[in-house]
């Protein structure tokens, strides 16, 4: 049986299931307890560990720091220090899984 690939998720924001496009987000952000999903023009704030929203994300997702992962169609250039996200620059942790 063929494994079907999924384009978007479900997340809770705002009291209700918000689906999101996995090609709109630009890159996510662990902060403490919490996960923050940047969009353009949109950020949403969730609950669930980073370990377990990223199985839920396809290949085009890159961790690149222990707090940031990135949408890799997205990212338009990178160096030792940083992936760039248009004018957004997320930092590359010193080991990082490729």
């Amino acid at each position: 049986m063929r494994e079907s690939h999924i384009d978007f998720l479900f997340i809770r924001a705002n009291r209700k299931q918000l689906k999101v496009s996995l090609d709109d987000i630009l890159y996510i952000r662990s902060v403490k307890d919490y996960i923050k999903i940047y969009l353009s023009g949109r950020t949403y704030m969730i609950k669930p560990s980073s370990a377990a929203f990223q199985e839920r994300l396809n290949g085009r997702f890159l961790r690149v720091h222990r707090s940031y992962i990135v949408n890799a169609t997205k990212t338009s250039a990178y160096t030792k220090l940083d992936a760039e996200i248009g004018e957004i620059e997320t930092p590359i942790g010193k080991t990082t899984e490729r």
